[in-house]
């Protein structure tokens, strides 16, 4: 029983002999042909896709920017009903230095960093 190995290098004529010019040229140009013809073009975007992308974007960075400099004093007010609505007024108008940073993970965890721009290290480090 032969290897398969064997049975091609036996079937290989073109083993241990050069291959002419014209059918090595031959066989360049079709290589080349069939890569150029694989490879799609480039795509290239509307002027007017840009445009109204670009213009969703700018909408979209001004109302995050106008979203983040509203305060909530109405909305959160009314929410609380009527009985709490100057309770909540009053905790909302309150003037208060400290923030906070909330953040909660997908199994319930919650942790709350709050910020207090008063604190100061009062030990001394060796």
């Amino acid at each position: 029983m032969t290897d398969w190995r064997i049975r091609l290098r036996d079937a290989d004529r073109a083993l241990g002999g050069d291959v002419e010019s014209a059918t090595a040229e031959r066989l360049r140009r079709s290589v080349l042909a069939a890569s150029r013809a694989s490879v799609p073009a480039a795509r290239v975007w509307s002027r007017t896709f840009v445009a109204t992308a670009a213009t969703l974007a700018l909408v979209c960075v001004a109302l995050l920017t106008a979203l983040q400099s509203v305060p909530l004093t109405d909305d959160v007010a009314s929410a609380g009903g009527n009985d709490d609505k100057a309770a909540v007024a009053a905790v909302i108008d309150a003037p208060s230095d400290r923030q906070q940073l909330q953040f909660s993970t997908p199994g319930g965890t919650r942790i709350i960093w709050v910020f207090d721009p008063a604190f100061e290290v009062k030990g001394t480090l060796p």
